[in-house]
């Protein structure tokens, strides 16, 4: 299962953003899922020093092209988990909305939301238990809620598609798998 990590990035110290989509990188590989961080893309335009400061007065064609590429990250995710979510930019903004209208659910990491101490619009829009204090509780919730669906999904994508002999034999693997959790669930 593939999450995007959204976030404010911008005005802020490389070296702290960095860290913080690396920890999120490294909790979510342990719950077997998978960062999309628009980020270690983009990373080239900032200095690379430790206190060097994402730049806010990108040209519009730079911002255009990180926009068109972080857009077709998102559609190519299952979820997008904001990391800023007591500070969300005008681009997290934007990439939550377009995540919720294709039908990407999010996940917000913010204290102050989750006890309700900040209230906005994200307070109430995002469902309060999308909303984590620490992405180690996201990473926990979204690997028991949505990855056996994710990967039920998945099994009956590749199923669907008809000149992949690969993915067909995959597909019956990995419905095998499911249904023989299912029944040690049971």
């Amino acid at each position: 299962m593939r999450i995007y990590l959204s976030g404010s990035m911008g005005g802020r110290f490389a070296g702290e953003v960095k860290a913080e989509r690396a920890e999120a990188t490294r909790v979510f590989q342990k719950y077997g899922l998978k960062a999309v961080d628009p980020g270690a893309a983009e990373e080239h335009l900032w200095k690379n020093t430790k206190k060097a400061k994402i730049k806010l007065n990108m040209t519009r064609k730079i911002m255009e092209i990180m926009i068109w590429h972080d857009l077709f990250l998102i559609r190519r995710s299952d979820a997008l988990i904001v990391l800023t979510g007591t500070n969300p930019s005008d681009g997290t903004w934007r990439e939550m909305c377009y995540a919720e209208q294709i039908g990407i659910p999010v996940f917000v990491i913010s204290q102050r939301r989750k006890t309700e101490e900040l209230m906005g619009w994200t307070t109430v829009l995002v469902p309060k238990d999308h909303t984590f204090s620490n992405i180690e509780e996201a990473a926990k919730f979204i690997s028991k809620r949505y990855k056996k669906d994710h990967e039920a999904h998945i099994a009956y994508f590749n199923s669907a598609v008809k000149n992949n002999k690969q993915s067909k034999k995959k597909s019956i693997e990995d419905r095998q798998k499911i249904e023989s959790q299912k029944s040690l669930d049971r």
